[in-house]
């Protein structure tokens, strides 16, 4: 068959605009088995030919199975006293107010943020301040509310001012933010940020490579994508993250 270079070039392009897609973490459109071919594969040069891979593909790694979350039968109320004025970490030194949590103990969606800003600090509640407001404009695009979902944060004291949690506040929390999940049961959870998307799924991946997609957290569909923080910052990234939420709506609504 004779060569079409148009359809060369047309090939080629399109491999490197999947290429990009892929190294920003933009999964929007099917991952079909061609896709992955023509990304794994590469277009050569001289045929336009698919060339074959150098090495035979290894076959998937078992994934090892997590434990299942706590089960004590405790209310958010109980894990709420169990934390009491906390002291685990460095953090109580930075605080002002514990940020327990607030919403829908049954809620379909269980959003999780980062750690406290100043607003939140002062009201205990997270999510406030011009954060909270973007957040819940960001709900009723998907045709929610805060009094329908629960919110919550990785880290549940305000560092000082500028500074990231260290990995001690992460571990202290951590069994807090798995026995509040575990009260709630959500449908899915939302890991909005960098730090509470690595910190749920122990993985040094960077968000635009996490976001996009569903992952499994303890039998429960994760989405990592940006915190609204970031998108005040960054507004260009907000129809990346309006994808994210499209597949949250989505995937609450099954089942309903």
């Amino acid at each position: 068959m004779t060569e079409n270079p148009a359809i060369i070039e047309i090939l080629q392009e399109t491999r490197r605009v999947l290429a990009f897609h892929h190294s920003l973490g933009i999964d929007a459109y099917p991952t079909i088995a061609g896709i992955q071919s023509l990304l794994a594969d590469p277009v050569s040069p001289a045929t336009g030919a698919i060339a074959p891979s150098a090495a035979p593909r290894q076959p998937m790694a078992k994934s090892v199975p997590r434990p299942e979350l706590p089960n004590d039968d405790a209310t958010l109320e109980d894990i709420r006293l169990d934390l009491g004025n906390c002291d685990r970490c460095a953090l109580k030194a930075s605080r002002d107010k514990i940020v327990f949590g607030v919403g829908n103990a049954k809620a379909d969606l269980f959003i999780v943020g980062e750690w406290p800003d100043p607003e939140a600090n002062a009201t205990g509640t997270p999510f406030s301040g011009e954060s909270g407001a973007l957040l819940d404009r960001m709900l009723a695009a998907i045709g929610m509310t805060r009094a329908q979902v629960y919110l919550t944060d990785m880290v549940k004291c305000h560092p000082a001012q500028g500074q990231v949690p260290e990995e001690d506040a992460i571990r202290s929390c951590r069994p807090f933010l798995l026995r509040q999940i575990a009260v709630v049961k959500p449908k899915v959870i939302l890991a909005m940020g960098p730090l509470a998307a690595q910190a749920l799924l122990k993985t040094n991946n960077p968000l635009s490579r996490l976001r996009g997609r569903f992952h499994t957290f303890h039998g429960i569909d994760l989405m990592p994508t940006f915190h609204p923080d970031f998108l005040i910052a960054n507004p260009d990234m907000k129809k990346a993250t309006w994808l994210d939420l499209q597949m949250v709506q989505k995937r609450c609504l099954q089942g309903s």
